[in-house]
């Protein structure tokens, strides 16, 4: 809204003089316009602010100022009204200027002005402001008429042509309830004149009835616009057995208030209410669904309520769907049944949605038995009875079912006594026995419950024997082997069966044992892998319980049977055999010593033994070296032993070794031995070798040659003289020649130049030619052990004579 001014009726009644004061009134009016644009909101309602100059005269959307006037004196007071009014609180701001055109008044004049606001208008019959109806009018306070805005100011302060600026400014409330609408702004003003005397001054409008009234419309602007709300839930399909969580966004332009939950629950409504502040705020909480029926429809309305008292919900509807199961409880006549009881079962099944079936399933030793019911409403129950033939454990289970295909179990596991003893039958493998029989002792269990443990008794002669068993199901077999250990003797095999109930019964059988005891017959060899042509010596141990009555080796050898019988006197419990024969069978004969011992009773008990005759590895006679004086980098060969092998086998490829002063040479293990190999053999050693025959199953003893070879001392290489002979030159030469010692000695030359020689260890010299001629030169190199070698004949030219030339001219004088 702007506020403007518009005074063309009063420059055309008061003169070109008031013209004059425009630009400056203009300009002092500027700062109190006001511009208020409106937001492009459909919840907003407005109406168009308009003046007029009195209550009869046409509306005007330009609002210009309203002059309000006092007729008794030529004082003119303008009034201009600004009004900023914001959503539903508003600040009142009236600008009022005062105007004392003539500058004349007393001390004690004075104006007060005072303001009304009524959204009714004022009655149009008459301007008497005693009879104005303010009932509907919307006011500062409690909407009377008698409360107003009130300003007084002394006239006399302002100067001529002058004008006083008044502002009143009060805080209004504006409900929202009284609507909106054009509301008129009437002033009253009362001065006081020269002497003093008070008059009622009325405002009106130029050229207008005393009793006009000046009238402003505004636009009273109030916040509609609800808060937004947006809801969100942790679950769009909750269950009767879900905690939902909910929350609430609210925003608003101008500011919120409060907000408040409303749950409308099988079980009432559930409020939460908030305070808040500021434009956007979050509410949250959950509730339980727990125990609510399937199918039931929840709404969830959420309100807001902004500072304009605005209310905005938003409501969502949620179906609860049944996972809830039905609660089931079983109950029995008794809680130890025993075999042959009849048991009474009864079930109480409810359900918060509905019933929809239910099952007795019975679990007998004898199969599974299923009772079936259809069911509705909200709860039932369910009786039964059955028949226990047999002990054992029985689990009774309660299924139910609701109408949303929940499924409740509920099971009791009872046990029904046992007192029947277990079933036992034992069988033996044999009705009599003798002295190191085996018997084998087996018993067969059987329980209409349940089997716990077994047990198996021999009375032996060392005592009592126990073997004891853990069982499980109903039948079982149990098992051992016995040998017996008395002669003659009776025994007596007893079983025990116990049950899961502690019930025993036991089955014993007797056996008579006779003497059937054989003698114990032990042998032992000198040798374990004879070779052929050795003497293996046997021997036996023979013993028995009572008495001995005969003994005998027989032995397969490869030129036939050997036996060796023995016979002892009655009283004779205990003997030794032995005897020797010479293995004649060579590699991989076998021999089969075996020993037959009986005693008085005619038991008898064999020992065998099985020898294999072992092979007889390979022999050699010394063997030779071809060389036994050889030179450093000469090769040393063994001739190879002489062979030969007892079991005939044919000789494979022999293992040598080399020994150098006695030392093995590592890793020389060939038939011939390279000297010129650093370590094999140098001047002064003496090398021997070794050789181990092989026939290819074992190899014999190691045989050393017959000889040893010492290495001999090696002559150093002819001197080779690097100049080339026969060469002539004219200033002495150095002369290099180069020779080598195998054995590494320090090689001597001896220089024979021209006659007179010299000894030196190196390899070269320089000549000493003083004259012209032909010299020549021989080099022997000798090691010191008194070898030496020579050079071949070599000789030099020195030639130190210059040329002679002879010059002949075909004339003496050329012209």
């Amino acid at each position: 809204m702007k506020v403007s001014r518009n005074d063309s009726d009063f420059a055309l009644k008061r003169g070109m003089n008031r013209l004059l004061l425009l630009p400056l009134m203009l300009v002092l009016l500027l700062p109190f316009a006001f511009s208020q644009t409106l937001p492009d909101d459909e919840a907003r309602k407005f109406v168009t602010a308009n003046c007029r100059a009195d209550q009869n005269s046409a509306a005007s959307t330009s609002c210009a100022n309203v002059e309000i006037r006092s007729y008794n004196s030529n004082r003119n007071i303008r009034a201009y009204w600004l009004i900023n009014i914001t959503n539903t609180t508003g600040t009142i701001q009236s600008a009022f200027f005062v105007w004392n055109e003539s500058g004349v008044g007393n001390a004690d004049n004075s104006l007060s002005v005072q303001f009304y606001w009524d959204k009714s208008g004022f009655d149009s019959s008459t301007m008497n402001w005693n009879n104005q109806k303010c009932g509907t009018a919307v006011d500062l306070t409690a909407g009377t008429c008698n409360t107003t805005l009130l300003k007084e100011f002394n006239l006399s302060s302002l100067a001529a042509n002058m004008q006083q600026v008044v502002n009143f400014t009060d805080a209004a409330k504006w409900e929202k309830e009284k609507g909106d609408g054009i509301f008129s702004i009437m002033a009253r003003m009362n001065d006081e004149d020269f002497d003093g005397t008070n008059r009622e001054s009325h405002p009106h409008a130029i050229g207008e009835p005393k009793n006009a009234a000046p009238m402003l419309n505004l636009t009273v602007l109030i916040d509609a616009t609800k808060p937004i709300v947006n809801t969100t839930f942790n679950t769009s399909t909750p269950r009767n057995i879900d905690v939902l969580n909910f929350t609430g966004n609210i925003s608003d332009e101008t500011g919120l208030l409060s907000a408040n939950w409303t749950i409308n629950l099988s079980t009432g409504k559930v409020f939460m209410n908030y305070t808040i502040s500021g434009t956007s705020a979050q509410v949250s909480n959950a509730t339980s669904l727990y125990g609510l029926k399937g199918g039931a429809v929840l709404n969830f309305t959420l309100y807001a309520t902004d500072t304009s008292n605005n209310v905005k919900q938003n409501s969502t509807l949620l179906t609860v769907t049944d996972a809830l199961p039905p609660v089931v409880n079983a109950s029995f006549n008794t809680s130890t049944p025993k075999i042959y009881d009849i048991i009474n079962f009864t079930g109480n099944i409810t359900d918060e949605t509905g019933l929809l079936s239910a099952n007795w399933t019975v679990n007998l030793s004898t199969g599974t038995l299923k009772i079936n019911y259809s069911v509705s409403g909200a709860a039932a129950t369910l009786s039964n009875s059955t028949f226990l033939p047999a002990a054992g454990v029985i689990n009774f289970t309660l299924f139910a079912t609701d109408t949303s295909n929940n499924v409740r179990q509920n099971s009791t596991l009872l046990t029904v006594s046992d007192n029947l003893r277990p079933a036992i039958n034992g069988t033996l493998n044999a009705t009599s026995a003798v002295l190191g029989s085996v018997i084998n002792s087996s018993f067969n269990i059987t329980d209409e419950t349940g089997l716990l443990s077994g047990s198996i008794i021999v009375n032996l002669s060392t005592g009592k024997v126990f073997m004891n068993y853990s069982l499980s199901g109903t039948s079982a077999t149990i098992s051992n082997t016995t040998s017996v250990n008395c002669a003659p003797c009776v025994l007596n095999f007893t079983g025990l069966a116990t049950d899961t109930s502690n019930n025993v019964k036991q089955n014993s059988t007797i056996i008579f044992v006779a003497d059937s005891t054989r003698p114990i017959a032990n042998s032992s060899f000198n040798l374990s892998a004879p070779k052929k042509g050795d003497i293996i010596n046997f021997s036996a141990n023979v013993t028995d319980d009572f008495s001995l009555h005969s003994a005998n080796w027989t032995i397969n050898m490869t030129n036939g049977k050997l036996y060796v019988n023995y016979t002892f006197d009655p009283l004779t419990a205990k003997a030794t055999v032995s005897n020797s024969t010479a293995i004649v069978g060579g590699r991989g004969n076998v021999y089969n010593f075996s020993l037959r011992a009986c005693d008085a009773f005619g038991n008898c008990n064999q020992n065998d033994t099985l020898i294999t005759v072992a092979n007889t590895p390979p022999s050699c006679t010394a063997g030779a070296l071809n060389n036994t004086s050889p030179k450093t980098n000469d090769a040393i060969n063994q001739t190879g032993c002489g062979y030969s092998d007892a079991d005939g086998d044919a000789r494979q490829p022999s293992s040598f070794s080399w020994y150098r002063n006695n030392a093995l040479i590592a890793g020389q293990n060939a038939q011939t031995l390279n000297l010129s190999t650093a370590g094999n053999g140098d001047k002064g050693d003496t090398i021997n070798g070794s050789e181990q025959p092989y026939d290819g199953f074992d190899y014999g003893n190691w045989v050393n040659v017959s000889m040893y070879a010492l290495v001999q001392n090696s002559t150093p290489t002819t001197p080779v003289i690097a100049n080339a002979s026969g060469q002539a030159y004219n200033t002495n030469q150095v002369i290099n020649w180069a020779s080598s010692d195998a054995d590494g000695d320090q090689i001597l030359y001896t220089v024979h130049f021209n006659g007179p020689s010299f000894s030196t260890p190196d390899q070269n010299f320089t000549t000493t030619m003083a004259a012209d001629g032909t010299y020549f030169l021989n080099v022997s190199a000798a090691d010191g052990t008194g070898n030496s070698t020579n050079s071949s004949a070599w000789n030099i030219t020195l030639d130190t004579t210059s040329p002679f030339t002879a010059l002949s001219f075909n004339s003496s004088a050329p012209r």
